[in-house]
């Protein structure tokens, strides 16, 4: 499901516009990132019903979309983050009476990932693109559907700027002043700080 979701994508984009420049050599790192969000998913919904792991392909197949999109383009087609909605909402639904009775599924919740995206949006000019933006914005959702509050969504962005510096750092690409010297795409460390968080905090 989560190969499919890339090639449905990948298919779109060459239909809409011009095909993605996919080489040889980006396929192993694609089917990587999918063996990857895989054994994620059978962590974070092991015993769930194969409906959810299902829907949970569907969002790891729209990250993994993502990533294929700004490493190639440096964007992402907003169609990407409806994928993913739609699949966090049928996810929510299907969750809705376990979210309900565990106290998850609340006003207050529901207040905290408001107020999350909106300072997502507003930050999206200042310290990210609008891609990076969305993208911490859907995931909040994912995040949430799971039971996750403002400390699982804050280290979520923590993670993510982590394995980005942490990253570049090993590859000499940070000046003094701690800046990128060549920007890089900043979604594969967004989508794998988001399966860590989820790991994280489903688990421990």
């Amino acid at each position: 499901m989560i190969l499919a979701i890339v090639a449905l994508g990948v298919f779109l984009i060459g239909k809409w516009d011009e095909p993605l420049p996919l080489r040889g050599k980006s396929w192993p790192w694609i089917f990587a990132g999918a063996a990857a969000e895989f054994v994620s998913i059978m962590v974070i919904a092991g015993d769930s019903p194969v409906r959810e792991k299902l829907l949970w392909a569907v969002i790891g197949g729209s990250l993994l979309l993502a990533c294929v999109m700004d490493g190639l383009l440096c964007q992402v087609y907003n169609f990407t983050w409806w994928i993913f909605l739609s699949a966090a909402l049928a996810l929510l639904w299907c969750r809705c009476r376990v979210l309900m009775e565990r106290g998850f599924l609340s006003f207050d919740m529901l207040g905290i990932l408001l107020t999350f995206i909106g300072i997502q949006l507003l930050l999206r000019e200042r310290i990210y693109g609008t891609a990076d933006s969305y993208a911490f914005c859907v995931c909040a959702f994912a995040e949430t559907v799971l039971g996750l509050d403002v400390a699982g969504l804050l280290t979520h962005m923590l993670l993510a700027y982590l394995l980005l510096f942490g990253t570049q750092l090993a590859r000499r690409n940070l000046n003094r002043k701690g800046n990128l010297q060549e920007p890089v795409p900043f979604m594969p460390y967004i989508t794998a700080a988001f399966w860590m968080t989820l790991i994280l905090f489903t688990t421990g």
